[in-house]
């Protein structure tokens, strides 16, 4: 019997925060940074870190063995969140209901998404998933530009 729930939902921010959810309730490990996946789930590794209070990372590489549907719900912070997506095969990206099929063999394998949005990541069992996420402050994203260049 699968122990592991058909949808998670949890929440992204820019400190590590987060991944206390996922060891709570679904056995992920973590040691410093590196985060390691329960076998029955994935077999590989995660990594998170803050670069600043403004810009953190997070790299997954694994093979999925079991299917699950990760469903990230808005946080109270406001960041843009930046998927370059690798995988061996396509996996798919549900935002405001329609459905995006990413990975190395897609015409996308990159997207920028509002952290105020809603999204589910619907990975292929079996297949290797190598992902790298980044997270910028909007605020900071904004000292970039000049005020006229960037909508606020």
């Amino acid at each position: 019997m699968n122990k592991f729930p058909d949808e998670f939902r949890h929440i992204y921010t820019l400190s590590p925060e987060w991944l206390q959810k996922f060891v709570d309730e679904i056995g992920f490990r973590l040691v410093g940074e590196k985060i390691y996946f329960p076998d029955e789930l994935a077999s590989g590794t995660g990594y998170f870190t803050e670069i600043s209070s403004d810009v953190s990372v997070l790299v997954i590489d694994s093979v999925v063995n079991t299917s699950v549907r990760f469903t990230r719900l808005p946080s109270d912070e406001d960041f843009w969140i930046i998927y370059y997506d690798l995988s061996d095969s396509f996996s798919k990206h549900i935002i405001n209901n329609v459905n995006h099929k990413i990975g190395y063999k897609s015409k996308l394998n990159f997207a920028i998404v509002d952290d105020n949005i809603s999204s589910t990541y619907v990975s292929t069992v079996g297949e290797r998933a190598f992902t790298i996420r980044l997270f910028i402050r909007k605020s900071y994203l904004k000292t970039f530009f000049n005020n006229n260049e960037f909508e606020t």
